[in-house]
């Protein structure tokens, strides 16, 4: 028999609580530190890491708080912020990257493809496969586009094993 010692957190916790959390303005008191207050973006089910955002001027802060520091999080106002939009994250990364990086990726893209056997050439910022799939700037999986849905997810795969 095993103590409630053993058992992981993630299995006494209860996941429809984090979740009304969600999307309201938060406190979240730490452990021998201040108070921090955002909309609460998620709570990391496994970790219970705490995820913020706070608006600053017209971008977003994040604020990670560690489940061993928070001691407790109490709801300000329900917010009933719109859900936070899934690409919120995924900013378009290209547009920090300077003209010689995009080139570079370019050039290790193409290389990284030809290495392993796909016919792939250059038109202008394009990389071409045939007619078949095209891969625009800054060259990543998700910059790539195909009819062929075989060949788009075969390429995406190679691209995502590519070596840094």
């Amino acid at each position: 028999m095993t103590s409630s010692e053993d058992i992981h957190k993630m299995f006494t916790s209860d996941p429809i609580h984090f979740k009304s959390l969600v999307n309201n303005l938060v406190e979240v008191e730490t452990k021998g530190g201040p108070l921090s207050t955002g909309i609460l973006f998620t709570i990391d089910p496994v970790s219970e890491t705490v995820v913020l955002l706070t608006q600053t001027g017209e971008s977003l802060k994040v604020n990670l708080i560690p489940s061993h520091n928070v001691k407790n999080i109490k709801v300000v106002e329900a917010t009933n912020v719109a859900k936070i939009p899934d690409n919120l994250f995924k900013e378009d990364w290209a547009k920090h990257m300077s003209e010689e990086e995009i080139e570079k990726k370019r050039h290790a893209l193409k290389d990284w493809l030809t290495k392993n056997t796909i016919p792939i050439v250059e038109s202008d910022k394009l990389l071409k496969l045939e007619d078949v799939l095209t891969i625009e700037p800054p060259y990543g999986p998700d910059q790539c586009s195909s009819n062929n849905e075989i060949v788009l997810s075969k390429i995406q795969e190679l691209i995502k094993s590519m070596p840094v």
